[in-house]
């Protein structure tokens, strides 16, 4: 569920704890007014989720999920899966399409509601609970695989703890398929702007950053951004090894309308080079894929 993107002019200040920040899609207002409305993701969402869905139309995001897609179904996703994160249940659709069995947590309400509309719609079972990645409420080595999309581990209080409860509910051998938000992305676009002290504190201190997007709700949200090189030892902390890392629209910016008419054909473009580590500054996203380690 990613909620911004990297378009207008940007203000934004450093405090102590995260680096906030405010463009004309995001925040516009003073410093105070960003700190009241802080709050935690569900907020966010709760706000947006009936029209959530929409958001996501423009033909950048369709060249996204496309080339999210191919990445998925390279990993050969297959038998129990958790998806984490699951918003509106596009990806737990996708996968419970491929007579998977999947099993769907949240924490905003407001967003499983829709979510369970739509599944319904499609004629499919999966179970929804309101839950957060962080306490997940199924037993140790439970399923084949657990998805985080959306960038989910990014947005969460403390990935650290997200990923050893995904550990715990991974069986040996079985696999984490995420998204995060690069952190190159945000690094540029303060470097860009000469915007010294934030990019200090991203990238020597890797500090939060506030996103969100004032047209639609209110409220903002912290985003821990990872960079590529810090994903591998992260994830050997709780015995999973990395097998794939790639990043999700590598050719970023496109003039729209010409996306619009060839898109089936970029997708295919992106996901050849989407591996490509020299290519991984230019993306706002990053997947990756790591496997829980089997005991010997």
């Amino acid at each position: 569920m990613n909620p911004y993107n990297f378009k207008g002019d940007r203000v934004n200040y450093s405090s102590n704890n995260v680096v906030i920040l405010a463009n004309e899609r995001l925040f516009i207002g003073v410093f105070w007014l960003v700190i009241m409305m802080l709050g935690d993701s569900r907020e966010y969402y709760d706000d947006i989720a009936e029209i959530y869905d929409s958001m996501y139309e423009e033909p950048y995001w369709k060249l996204y999920h496309s080339v999210l897609e191919k990445l998925i179904v390279a990993q050969q996703p297959e038998g129990s899966i958790l998806d984490i994160g699951t918003g509106t249940a596009r990806w737990a659709i996708f996968l419970a399409e491929k007579d998977n069995s999947v099993k769907a947590i949240d924490v905003s309400k407001k967003m499983l509601s829709v979510a369970g509309q739509k599944i319904n719609a499609a004629e499919l079972n999966v179970d929804l609970i309101e839950a957060s990645g962080e306490r997940i409420p199924f037993s140790d080595n439970s399923f084949d695989i657990v998805t985080a999309f959306g960038d989910v581990l990014s947005y969460t209080d403390d990935f650290e703890k997200m990923l050893g409860e995904i550990r715990r509910v991974l069986i040996p051998g079985g696999k984490l398929l995420a998204t995060v938000d690069n952190g190159y992305a945000f690094l540029h676009d303060f470097i860009s702007n000469a915007e010294l002290r934030n990019a200090h504190s991203l990238y020597e201190k890797r500090k939060k950053v506030v996103i969100g997007d004032s047209e639609v709700s209110k409220h903002s949200f912290l985003t821990r951004p990872f960079f590529p090189e810090e994903i591998e030892p992260i994830l050997k902390k709780f015995d999973m090894h990395l097998i794939d890392l790639a990043g999700v629209v590598v050719f970023y910016p496109y003039v729209e309308k010409r996306l619009s008419r060839h898109i089936d054909e970029i997708a295919e473009w992106e996901y050849a080079f989407c591996r490509n580590h020299e290519l991984f500054g230019r993306t706002e996203h990053l997947f990756f894929c790591a496997k829980k380690e089997k005991i010997t």
